[in-house]
């Protein structure tokens, strides 16, 4: 059984599809269209393969969430590199995940430094002004096959990826539908 499948159909306004190992843009244009689908996110492997970089090709944006961790910067990068191969960097949203609560007004310093980091080697690129502070929240959320603002709707990770899903709307200039 799916997770998605477990989830509230009258109270949810996202449809979770499986595609088939080996879509191609084509097959997941004509799932779109079945669902009537206004936008469709991809969820992939955190590697870099043949078959992702045929999928993003024909995507209208690309987000990547990064850890700021040396090893996830090392690894995204390469990702990165790859993908300006053959698209403009205002097709890429970099999202910092998991860090550290911000101290007092400040972003905490694993932000700070992150953030600098792919702005010095992608200039090009855009880094979220949102950053996605490690709760646990999430983790009890994941278990349960529900999202943060699914369970806790006042809290502050719901608040958080509330803030993200505004920005990455506007930035991928994502006309509002209903229910957002």
């Amino acid at each position: 059984m799916e997770w998605a499948s477990l989830r509230d159909p009258e109270g949810d306004y996202l449809t979770v599809v499986r595609a088939p190992k080996g879509a191609t843009c084509d097959d997941l244009r004509e799932i779109g269209e079945k669902y009537e689908a206004e936008v469709c996110f991809i969820d992939t492997p955190g590697h870099h393969s043949p078959e992702i970089a045929t999928l993003i090709k024909g995507c209208d944006g690309v987000i990547i969430p990064v850890k700021p961790r040396m090893f996830d910067q090392l690894s995204s990068s390469k990702t990165i590199k790859t993908l300006l191969e053959t698209t403009s960097g205002d097709r890429i949203l970099v999202v910092i995940n998991e860090t550290s609560p911000p101290r007092g007004i400040m972003e905490a310093p694993a932000v700070v430094e992150t953030r600098k980091y792919y702005q010095t080697l992608y200039p090009d690129v855009t880094v979220a002004q949102t950053a996605i502070v490690k709760r646990e929240i999430y983790d009890i959320a994941i278990r349960n096959g529900m999202s943060a603002i699914e369970l806790e709707p006042g809290g502050q990770g719901a608040i958080d990826l509330r803030r993200l899903w505004i920005e990455i709307r506007n930035y991928f200039n994502i006309q509002p539908a209903r229910g957002t």
